[in-house]
C-alpha cells in the first residue's frame, strides 16, 4: 500500500530525535493539514525505548506509542515487519489536527533533527528583545546635530554598536523566517479546512500467476485471509498483493470512518488551526519590529554600510585597539590595502599553480618571458 493523494505538498519530515524528544503535541501543529510519515524503524525504536526507560520517563515515546494505538496501526505496522515486500501501510487519519499518518519501511527523505525543531518551537513560544544599547543609541542619536568625527574610542563603541545590531540583526531574521513559515502552513491548512481527508489508493500490482498456482484466485485469497493451510504454492509476490488487498479493505473502512466523523470535527480544527495563525503573526510583527529597530541603528552608525560586515569590523576594531589608526578614514585605508596586497599574493599564486599545471605533461623549463612576469609579482611583492 502505497500514499495517496496527501493533503498538501510534502513539508520536510522529523528524524527519530524528533520522536525521542517531543511529544506528538509539539510536532503535530508544524503538520497541519499534512503528511507525516513515521517509518518503522523508527516504531521499533520507540518501543524499545518505552521499554527500557524508567516509567515516568520518556514521556515523547509513550505519546508517539499512545497515539499510534488510538490510530490502530500497530497490527499494520506488525505485518509491515513481517513481511519485506510491502513498503508502507496507512493512510491512517488523526483528524484532531488532520494529519494522515503513513508508515514507510524505509525513511521518505532527510529529516529534520530535534535540535531544528527546537530552534523552531523558540522561534514562536519565545521572544527575546534586542540589546537594550541600541535602543538607547537610537534615543541619543539626533541626525540633525552636526557631529564632529569620532575619537578612537568612541569609534570603538560604535564598532562594537555595528557588531550587536548585525547579530541581533541576524538572529532576529532567522526567527522571522521561521515564524513566516509556520503562519504560511497554518494559512494553508486553515483553507482547507472544509476539504475531506482524501482517500486510500491501491497501488500494488497484480502478479501475474505461477504455472503451479492451479486454483482460483479467489479460493488462494480467501485460504490467505483466513489464515488456512493450502497446498498450493503461491509466489510471494502475489503473497503480497493479497496482504495488501486486506490492508487497502481496511484502510477504505478508516476512510468511511473519517469522512464520518469529520463533519462534527472540521469546526474545532478550524478554531484550532486559526489560533495558531493568529499567534504566530502577532509574534512576526514583534520580531519584525525589531528587525527594523536593528536597521535604524546600522543607517545611523558614522561605518558606511559597505563595510558592516563582521570581519570587516573586527579588523577595523584591531586596528584602533594596536595604535594602526586613529580614525575611520585610517581604518577604511588600511582595511582596502590589505586587501589589495592579499588579492595579490592570492594572484601569484594561482599564476604559479596555473604554470606548474602546464609544465606538469612532458616537465619542461619555464620560457624566460614567464620567468620574468613571475620575478616582476615577487618583486612587487617583496617592495610592498
Amino acid at each position: 500500500m502505497q500514499e495517496s493523494a496527501s493533503l498538501s505538498p510534502v513539508v520536510p519530515q522529523p528524524d527519530l530525535s524528533v520522536y525521542l524528544a517531543f511529544p506528538p503535541e509539539k510536532v503535530l501543529p508544524f503538520f497541519y493539514g499534512q503528511t507525516l510519515y513515521l517509518p518503522l524503524d523508527v516504531w521499533q525504536a520507540l518501543q524499545k525505548e518505552a521499554e527500557t526507560a524508567p516509567k515516568n520517563g520518556a514521556r515523547a515515546c509513550r505519546g508517539w506509542l499512545r497515539l499510534i494505538r488510538r490510530l490502530e496501526a500497530e497490527k499494520s505496522l506488525a505485518l509491515l515487519a513481517q513481511n519485506p515486500g510491502l513498503a508502507c501501510v496507512g493512510p491512517f487519519y488523526e483528524l484532531a489536527d488532520k494529519v494522515l499518518f503513513f508508515f514507510p519501511r524505509c525513511a521518505t527523505s532527510a529529516g529534520f533533527s530535534a535540535g531544528e525543531l527546537e530552534k523552531r518551537l523558540q522561534a514562536l513560544e519565545t521572544f527575546t528583545p534586542p540589546d537594550s544599547v541600541l535602543a538607547a543609541f537610537l534615543a541619543g542619536r539626533n541626525a540633525a546635530v552636526k557631529r564632529s568625527a569620532p575619537t578612537a574610542e568612541e569609534l570603538l563603541k560604535e564598532i562594537a554598536l555595528c557588531q550587536t545590531a548585525l547579530a541581533e540583526r541576524q538572529r532576529l531574521a532567522a526567527q522571522c523566517d521561521m515564524i513566516r513559515e509556520f503562519a504560511a502552513g497554518c494559512g494553508a491548512a486553515r483553507k482547507q479546512a472544509v476539504s475531506l481527508p482524501p482517500e486510500p489508493v491501491l497501488t500494488q500490482e497484480r502478479p501475474e500467476p505461477l504455472p503451479r498456482e492451479t486454483s482460483s484466485l479467489r479460493q488462494r485469497l480467501h485460504r490467505l485471509l483466513a489464515r488456512t493451510p493450502s497446498a498450493v504454492s503461491v509466489s510471494p509476490e502475489r503473497q503480497t498483493y493479497f496482504l495488501s488487498l486486506r490492508l487497502y479493505d481496511q484502510a477504505c473502512a478508516r476512510y468511511k470512518e473519517a469522512r464520518e466523523k469529520w463533519a462534527a470535527r472540521q469546526k474545532d480544527y478550524y478554531l484550532k488551526v486559526s489560533a495558531a495563525e493568529k499567534d504566530a503573526l502577532a509574534r512576526l510583527a514583534q520580531a519584525e519590529k525589531a528587525l527594523q529597530l536593528c536597521s535604524r541603528v546600522l543607517e545611523k552608525t558614522v561605518i558606511h554600510p559597505h563595510y558592516q560586515q563582521p570581519e570587516i569590523l573586527a579588523a577595523f576594531a584591531g586596528y584602533l585597539e594596536t595604535g594602526r589608526a586613529a580614525q575611520l578614514k585610517a581604518c577604511i585605508n588600511l582595511y582596502e590595502e590589505e586587501q589589495r596586497w592579499q588579492e595579490l599574493k592570492n594572484s601569484q599564486h594561482r599564476i604559479e599553480q596555473t604554470i606548474l599545471r602546464w609544465q606538469e605533461p612532458d616537465k619542461r623549463p619555464l620560457d624566460s618571458e614567464t620567468l620574468a612576469f613571475l620575478q616582476s609579482v615577487r618583486s612587487l611583492l617583496k617592495d610592498a
